[in-house]
């Protein structure tokens, strides 16, 4: 009896074994999958950053890319149908195009903000988009359409001395009571208060334009600066009020110089 028992137990010691060895075999195996699914995760979550970092921001829109715009057509397609910001499909909702990259710009979606959370299962998925992402093509028509203006505002002919962005011309020129001198300290208050990181940069090129002023008023016909006009454009877009004053600035003294 003795020795059965002890074969007995035995058997029972390499089953539990067996058992503990098929857990902690199925427990590795499940980890080192999840382990997958986060790297393939953190993965696409990168490649979406890095997208979205690229795109330009026109007004205060971060402008979509090409899929991300195409893919949130179709959404808000669905949510129109069901007034709903909680929305389920099939992948044949979707364009074969967009199918086998839907994870991706689903990712992308979040990292615009236009989506809040979305899960993939077998033959489809659910999503939840977010009120943003309802306003985004007006928001960027809207936005595009201001740029364009502000562009079309800024458009200032820099061989005609004409600051149409600053409602500068010469007729105005001539008759304001404008000096340079005020011209000087009012645009190095502007460069103070408005020129952010390129302060130093502003006063070099306000130094500059100051000289090539005094040599206008001594040297009349004025000199070629080609260089220095296109230092001063680059500036354009980002400090437009620099820009126009400067024009101002050259015009004063232009006018100066040929009324004698």
């Amino acid at each position: 009896m003795g020795t059965f028992k002890i074969e007995f137990d035995t058997r029972k010691l390499e089953q539990a074994i067996k058992k503990q060895q098929q857990e902690a075999k199925r427990l590795a195996e499940k980890q080192v999958r999840e382990a997958k699914r986060q790297a393939e995760k953190d993965a696409r979550i990168a490649v979406a950053k890095s997208i979205v970092e690229k795109q330009p921001v026109i007004g205060e829109i971060k402008m979509l890319d090409k899929n991300s715009e195409e893919v949130l057509k179709i959404l808000l397609k669905m949510y129109n149908e069901c007034k709903s910001y909680d929305i389920q499909a099939s992948y044949d909702e979707i364009p074969e195009g967009y199918q086998n990259g839907l994870t991706q710009i689903f990712d992308n979606l979040k990292q615009y903000g236009m989506v809040f959370r979305h899960t993939e299962y077998m033959g489809g998925f659910m999503f939840t988009l977010s009120p943003q992402a309802l306003t985004y093509f007006e928001d960027k028509e809207k936005a595009l359409k201001e740029e364009q203006e502000k562009s079309v505002a800024q458009n200032i002919n820099i061989q005609n001395l004409n600051a149409t962005g600053s409602n500068i011309n010469f007729g105005s020129i001539i008759n304001s009571t404008l000096t340079a001198q005020n011209i000087v300290s009012n645009l190095e208050k502007q460069i103070e208060e408005q020129g952010d990181e390129d302060k130093a940069e502003l006063k070099d090129l306000l130094e500059e334009v100051n000289e090539l002023c005094e040599s206008i008023k001594l040297n009349n016909p004025l000199p070629k600066r080609t260089n220095l006009m296109t230092k001063i454009s680059n500036h354009l877009e980002k400090h437009g009020w620099f820009y126009g004053a400067v024009v101002q600035l050259l015009g004063t003294a232009a006018m100066s110089a040929m009324m004698g």
